[in-house]
Protein backbone atom coordinates (compact mmCIF):
# COMPACT_ATOMS: atom_id res chain seq x y z
CA UNK A 1 0.00 0.00 0.00
CA UNK A 2 1.14 3.28 -1.05
CA UNK A 3 0.65 6.76 0.38
CA UNK A 4 -0.89 8.93 -2.21
CA UNK A 5 2.46 11.53 -1.93
CA UNK A 6 4.91 8.79 -3.32
CA UNK A 7 2.42 7.55 -6.62
CA UNK A 8 4.00 9.71 -9.32
CA UNK A 9 1.16 10.44 -12.52
CA UNK A 10 3.90 9.64 -15.55
CA UNK A 11 1.06 9.97 -18.31
CA UNK A 12 -2.57 10.60 -18.96
CA UNK A 13 -4.97 9.09 -21.60
CA UNK A 14 -7.39 11.17 -23.61
CA UNK A 15 -9.57 9.25 -25.48
CA UNK A 16 -12.64 9.70 -28.38
CA UNK A 17 -15.06 7.47 -29.36
CA UNK A 18 -18.72 6.90 -30.80
CA UNK A 19 -21.53 4.97 -30.05
CA UNK A 20 -23.98 3.19 -32.53
CA UNK A 21 -27.60 4.03 -32.73
CA UNK A 22 -30.12 0.95 -31.09
CA UNK A 23 -33.56 0.66 -33.08
CA UNK A 24 -35.45 2.36 -29.64
CA UNK A 25 -33.26 5.84 -30.89
CA UNK A 26 -34.42 5.39 -34.37
CA UNK A 27 -37.75 4.51 -34.24
CA UNK A 28 -37.92 7.76 -31.58
CA UNK A 29 -36.52 9.58 -33.85
CA UNK A 30 -38.94 8.97 -36.72
CA UNK A 31 -41.81 8.33 -34.43
CA UNK A 32 -41.85 10.77 -31.24
CA UNK A 33 -39.90 13.62 -32.07
CA UNK A 34 -38.19 13.87 -35.17
CA UNK A 35 -36.93 17.70 -34.13
CA UNK A 36 -35.54 16.54 -31.28
CA UNK A 37 -33.09 13.83 -32.82
CA UNK A 38 -29.31 14.42 -31.17
CA UNK A 39 -28.11 15.01 -34.82
CA UNK A 40 -29.28 17.96 -35.20
CA UNK A 41 -27.28 19.29 -32.29
CA UNK A 42 -24.94 21.21 -34.64
CA UNK A 43 -27.03 21.50 -37.60
CA UNK A 44 -27.27 24.84 -39.42
CA UNK A 45 -30.42 27.03 -38.09
CA UNK A 46 -33.22 27.79 -41.21
CA UNK A 47 -31.08 30.90 -41.75
CA UNK A 48 -28.27 29.43 -42.82
CA UNK A 49 -27.97 27.54 -46.00
CA UNK A 50 -26.55 24.45 -46.79
CA UNK A 51 -24.13 26.68 -50.08
CA UNK A 52 -22.87 28.68 -46.77
CA UNK A 53 -22.18 25.61 -44.80
CA UNK A 54 -19.97 23.53 -47.52
CA UNK A 55 -18.44 27.21 -48.43
CA UNK A 56 -17.51 27.73 -44.89
CA UNK A 57 -16.45 23.84 -44.77
CA UNK A 58 -14.15 24.50 -47.81
CA UNK A 59 -12.91 27.73 -46.99
CA UNK A 60 -11.55 26.36 -43.63
CA UNK A 61 -9.83 23.20 -45.00
CA UNK A 62 -6.26 24.14 -44.42
CA UNK A 63 -6.88 24.27 -40.40
CA UNK A 64 -9.43 21.38 -40.62
CA UNK A 65 -7.38 19.14 -42.50
CA UNK A 66 -5.04 19.12 -39.00
CA UNK A 67 -7.77 20.01 -36.21
CA UNK A 68 -9.41 16.57 -37.74
CA UNK A 69 -6.44 14.82 -38.21
CA UNK A 70 -5.31 15.03 -34.68
CA UNK A 71 -4.52 12.30 -32.62
CA UNK A 72 -7.71 14.16 -30.27
CA UNK A 73 -9.67 16.31 -33.13
CA UNK A 74 -10.85 19.48 -32.00
CA UNK A 75 -14.50 19.70 -31.04
CA UNK A 76 -14.94 22.88 -33.27
CA UNK A 77 -13.97 20.45 -36.66
CA UNK A 78 -16.05 17.66 -35.22
CA UNK A 79 -19.28 20.42 -35.53
CA UNK A 80 -17.78 21.19 -38.43
CA UNK A 81 -18.56 17.95 -39.46
CA UNK A 82 -21.60 17.73 -38.12
CA UNK A 83 -23.37 20.67 -39.38
CA UNK A 84 -22.07 18.93 -42.73
CA UNK A 85 -23.47 16.27 -42.19
CA UNK A 86 -26.45 17.74 -41.12
CA UNK A 87 -27.09 19.34 -44.66
CA UNK A 88 -25.82 16.40 -46.50
CA UNK A 89 -29.32 14.68 -44.79
CA UNK A 90 -31.52 18.09 -45.33
CA UNK A 91 -30.77 19.42 -48.23
CA UNK A 92 -29.45 16.65 -50.40
CA UNK A 93 -30.30 18.24 -53.81
CA UNK A 94 -28.51 21.38 -52.96
CA UNK A 95 -25.99 21.92 -55.93
CA UNK A 96 -23.24 23.10 -53.59
CA UNK A 97 -22.73 19.38 -52.35
CA UNK A 98 -22.01 18.40 -55.79
CA UNK A 99 -18.26 20.06 -55.21
CA UNK A 100 -15.45 17.53 -56.18
CA UNK A 101 -13.06 18.93 -53.83
CA UNK A 102 -15.41 18.61 -50.86
CA UNK A 103 -15.70 14.97 -51.54
CA UNK A 104 -12.46 14.63 -52.23
CA UNK A 105 -11.42 16.02 -48.77
CA UNK A 106 -13.59 14.01 -47.16
CA UNK A 107 -12.49 10.71 -48.70
CA UNK A 108 -9.03 11.40 -48.15
CA UNK A 109 -10.29 12.17 -44.39
CA UNK A 110 -11.88 8.53 -44.72
CA UNK A 111 -8.91 6.75 -46.03
CA UNK A 112 -5.92 8.27 -43.62
CA UNK A 113 -8.33 9.34 -40.34
CA UNK A 114 -7.02 6.62 -37.28
CA UNK A 115 -10.23 8.70 -35.10
CA UNK A 116 -13.69 6.33 -35.09
CA UNK A 117 -15.10 10.11 -34.06
CA UNK A 118 -14.17 11.31 -37.24
CA UNK A 119 -14.57 8.52 -39.48
CA UNK A 120 -17.95 8.51 -38.25
CA UNK A 121 -18.87 11.78 -39.39
CA UNK A 122 -17.36 11.55 -42.90
CA UNK A 123 -19.65 8.26 -42.98
CA UNK A 124 -22.29 9.99 -41.60
CA UNK A 125 -21.94 13.00 -44.37
CA UNK A 126 -21.39 10.46 -47.23
CA UNK A 127 -24.84 8.19 -45.98
CA UNK A 128 -27.01 11.19 -46.11
CA UNK A 129 -25.73 12.39 -49.51
CA UNK A 130 -26.02 9.22 -51.12
CA UNK A 131 -29.15 8.17 -49.86
CA UNK A 132 -30.54 11.08 -52.19
CA UNK A 133 -28.91 12.02 -55.90
CA UNK A 134 -25.34 11.91 -54.27
CA UNK A 135 -25.31 7.98 -54.89
CA UNK A 136 -24.55 9.19 -58.83
CA UNK A 137 -22.00 11.11 -58.06
CA UNK A 138 -18.43 9.52 -58.76
CA UNK A 139 -16.66 11.80 -56.40
CA UNK A 140 -18.69 10.08 -53.49
CA UNK A 141 -18.30 6.92 -55.01
CA UNK A 142 -14.68 7.33 -54.38
CA UNK A 143 -15.52 6.72 -50.97
CA UNK A 144 -16.23 3.10 -51.17
CA UNK A 145 -13.34 1.56 -50.93
CA UNK A 146 -12.02 2.89 -47.27
CA UNK A 147 -16.09 2.18 -46.23
CA UNK A 148 -15.54 -1.33 -47.41
CA UNK A 149 -12.59 -1.70 -44.69
CA UNK A 150 -14.12 0.43 -42.71
CA UNK A 151 -16.43 -2.60 -41.90
CA UNK A 152 -13.98 -4.30 -40.36
CA UNK A 153 -13.43 -1.33 -37.54
CA UNK A 154 -13.77 -2.73 -34.26
CA UNK A 155 -15.80 -0.11 -33.27
CA UNK A 156 -19.53 -1.11 -34.26
CA UNK A 157 -20.48 2.62 -34.68
CA UNK A 158 -18.19 2.93 -37.61
CA UNK A 159 -19.54 -0.47 -39.08
CA UNK A 160 -22.76 0.78 -38.79
CA UNK A 161 -22.11 4.30 -40.55
CA UNK A 162 -20.11 2.09 -43.27
CA UNK A 163 -22.65 -0.15 -43.68
CA UNK A 164 -25.43 2.62 -44.14
CA UNK A 165 -23.08 4.33 -46.38
CA UNK A 166 -22.47 1.13 -48.54
CA UNK A 167 -26.31 0.49 -48.49
CA UNK A 168 -27.52 4.05 -49.75
CA UNK A 169 -25.00 3.96 -52.78
CA UNK A 170 -25.58 0.67 -54.15
CA UNK A 171 -29.51 0.96 -53.28
CA UNK A 172 -30.38 2.41 -57.01
CA UNK A 173 -27.25 1.89 -59.23
CA UNK A 174 -24.74 -0.93 -59.58
CA UNK A 175 -21.37 -0.60 -57.97
CA UNK A 176 -19.14 -3.07 -57.23
CA UNK A 177 -15.89 -1.72 -56.40
CA UNK A 178 -14.09 -5.11 -56.80
CA UNK A 179 -16.37 -6.82 -57.53
CA UNK A 180 -19.36 -8.01 -55.90
CA UNK A 181 -18.76 -11.26 -54.43
CA UNK A 182 -15.65 -9.77 -52.49
CA UNK A 183 -17.42 -6.48 -51.07
CA UNK A 184 -20.42 -9.50 -49.78
CA UNK A 185 -17.79 -11.31 -47.89
CA UNK A 186 -16.75 -8.14 -46.09
CA UNK A 187 -20.70 -7.54 -45.36
CA UNK A 188 -21.28 -10.71 -44.13
CA UNK A 189 -18.32 -11.18 -41.71
CA UNK A 190 -19.35 -7.72 -40.60
CA UNK A 191 -22.64 -9.02 -40.29
CA UNK A 192 -21.20 -12.45 -37.82
CA UNK A 193 -19.66 -9.44 -35.62
CA UNK A 194 -22.09 -7.04 -34.99
CA UNK A 195 -24.63 -7.40 -32.46
CA UNK A 196 -27.12 -4.36 -32.84
CA UNK A 197 -30.38 -5.12 -34.51
CA UNK A 198 -29.94 -1.49 -36.51
CA UNK A 199 -26.45 -2.34 -37.69
CA UNK A 200 -27.85 -6.01 -39.10
CA UNK A 201 -30.73 -3.83 -41.01
CA UNK A 202 -28.22 -2.05 -42.78
CA UNK A 203 -25.70 -4.98 -43.35
CA UNK A 204 -28.38 -7.12 -44.69
CA UNK A 205 -29.94 -4.47 -47.11
CA UNK A 206 -26.54 -4.08 -48.65
CA UNK A 207 -26.25 -7.81 -49.21
CA UNK A 208 -29.54 -7.55 -50.70
CA UNK A 209 -28.67 -4.83 -53.06
CA UNK A 210 -25.82 -7.14 -54.38
CA UNK A 211 -27.90 -9.82 -55.15
CA UNK A 212 -30.43 -7.44 -56.98
CA UNK A 213 -27.97 -6.14 -59.05
CA UNK A 214 -27.27 -9.70 -60.25
CA UNK A 215 -23.39 -9.54 -59.26
CA UNK A 216 -23.31 -13.11 -57.44
CA UNK A 217 -24.12 -16.39 -59.26
CA UNK A 218 -27.73 -18.45 -58.60
CA UNK A 219 -25.74 -20.28 -56.59
CA UNK A 220 -24.29 -17.94 -54.65
CA UNK A 221 -27.21 -15.84 -54.37
CA UNK A 222 -29.10 -19.00 -52.70
CA UNK A 223 -26.23 -19.56 -50.41
CA UNK A 224 -26.49 -16.09 -48.93
CA UNK A 225 -30.46 -15.79 -48.96
CA UNK A 226 -29.70 -19.51 -46.82
CA UNK A 227 -27.15 -17.42 -44.47
CA UNK A 228 -29.36 -14.12 -44.44
CA UNK A 229 -32.17 -15.55 -43.63
CA UNK A 230 -32.36 -17.12 -39.59
CA UNK A 231 -30.91 -13.45 -39.07
CA UNK A 232 -33.39 -11.22 -41.00
CA UNK A 233 -36.33 -13.63 -39.61
CA UNK A 234 -34.80 -12.63 -36.28
CA UNK A 235 -35.58 -9.08 -36.71
CA UNK A 236 -38.49 -8.97 -38.20
CA UNK A 237 -39.41 -10.98 -35.27
CA UNK A 238 -38.10 -9.09 -32.80
CA UNK A 239 -38.98 -5.25 -34.47
CA UNK A 240 -42.11 -5.32 -36.50
CA UNK A 241 -41.81 -2.11 -38.09
CA UNK A 242 -39.52 -3.60 -39.98
CA UNK A 243 -41.28 -7.17 -40.86
CA UNK A 244 -42.63 -6.07 -44.12
CA UNK A 245 -39.07 -4.51 -45.36
CA UNK A 246 -37.31 -7.58 -44.14
CA UNK A 247 -39.55 -9.95 -45.47
CA UNK A 248 -38.98 -8.16 -49.07
CA UNK A 249 -34.77 -8.89 -48.62
CA UNK A 250 -35.71 -12.51 -48.34
CA UNK A 251 -37.69 -12.10 -51.49
CA UNK A 252 -34.65 -10.64 -52.72
CA UNK A 253 -36.72 -7.81 -53.43
CA UNK A 254 -36.11 -3.83 -52.89
CA UNK A 255 -38.97 -2.25 -51.10
CA UNK A 256 -38.89 1.71 -51.27
CA UNK A 257 -38.41 2.73 -47.06
CA UNK A 258 -38.14 5.42 -45.04
CA UNK A 259 -33.80 6.06 -44.61
CA UNK A 260 -33.36 6.17 -40.75
CA UNK A 261 -30.50 8.79 -40.69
Amino acid sequence: VYHPAQVQVLYVIHYQTVGFRTVDSAMYQVHVAPADAADDAAGPGPQQAASSVVSEFLEAEGPLRGALRAPIPTLDAQQSLQRLGTCCRDHPRDASLKSEPLWDFLGGLLASSGSEVIQWHVLRCAACYAHGPGAANAAVGRLFPAALRLLGSWNEAVVQRASFFICNLTMKRQYTGDGGDSYVAALKAALSRVGEALSKLYVICSINNAMRFGLLSEDETAATLDYLLPIACKVAWNFEDWTVWTLSVLLNTAGRHKPLL
